[in-house]
């Protein structure tokens, strides 16, 4: 998982839409962008230019682990609590 913030998540939801190696977004309540891709350390090279194509430039890129919460609810679109 790849976590995006200081741009518009919308705008970057969007640059990031046809990406191959994304598999889903979500805007969490604390804010950013949460980008769920096969391989993040892979996944970073391509989005970053991909984003900067469109004007946006994240302030912050951070390479998550997906929590047993995040693995539940992409297996069975039910959340743990």
């Amino acid at each position: 998982m790849v976590v995006l913030s200081g741009l518009d998540v919308e705008d970057a939801a969007k640059a990031l839409a046809d990406a191959p190696y994304l598999h889903r977004t979500e805007t969490p309540a604390e804010g950013g962008l949460r980008l769920y891709v096969r391989d993040g350390a892979t996944a970073i090279p391509q989005l970053l230019p991909a984003l900067a194509e469109a004007g946006l430039t994240p302030a912050t890129v951070q390479l998550q682990r997906p929590s047993l919460d995040d693995v539940f609810l992409a297996r069975t679109g039910r959340s743990l609590t």
